[in-house]
């Protein structure tokens, strides 16, 4: 991992089973990622280091609650929003189901995947905008039907419902 002024000098490596797809940069400047099946928000050690950096460097990190997430249970996968938000899924569930870190389903939906979370308690799926804090939505429509590139969520902007019909 690098510091984005300076590319090219390493600000930190990982070691061990983490897994690279799981790491996400929050707007504060923590990092969240996932190592052995726990949420660990990362703590530099003597950061930018030079030479090898040292063995057991997550020792360090804090783990962060993952409720319902049973002892022994994988973390599948997590998202980070805006400020300090973040939510997890277990393993197993194939990211159908979504938790805050006090084990509140925050989303769940078989046939609507979550892609991003966003200001206000909204969240980007596949097919629409949720609000996460009381479960309603706005169908997403007029888009062609290809691949999400990019997401960006940007503060003040409110969903409309779509309208139908005249007027």
């Amino acid at each position: 991992m690098a510091h984005w002024s300076d590319p090219n000098t390493a600000a930190v490596r990982f070691i061990g089973a983490y897994d690279e797809f799981t790491a996400h940069l929050q707007d504060g400047g923590k990092l969240l990622y996932v190592l052995t099946g726990s949420v660990r928000e990362f703590v530099c050690d003597a950061c930018p280091y030079l030479g090898t950096y040292l063995n057991g460097s997550d020792a360090n990190d804090l783990v962060l609650p993952t409720a319902p997430c049973v002892p022994n249970d994988w973390i599948e996968d997590i998202k980070v929003g805006p400020g300090r938000a973040w939510i997890h899924s277990c393993s197993g569930d194939w990211n159908k189901h979504w938790y805050d870190a006090n084990g509140v389903m925050v989303y769940g939906d078989d046939q609507d995947m979550l892609v991003h979370l966003g200001y206000a308690n909204l969240a980007l799926t596949k097919n629409r905008v949720v609000d996460l804090a009381n479960a309603s939505s706005v169908p997403i429509v007029g888009l062609p039907n290809a691949p999400l590139l990019a997401v960006r969520a940007r503060a003040g902007l409110v969903p409309r419902r779509a309208r139908h019909g005249p007027g």
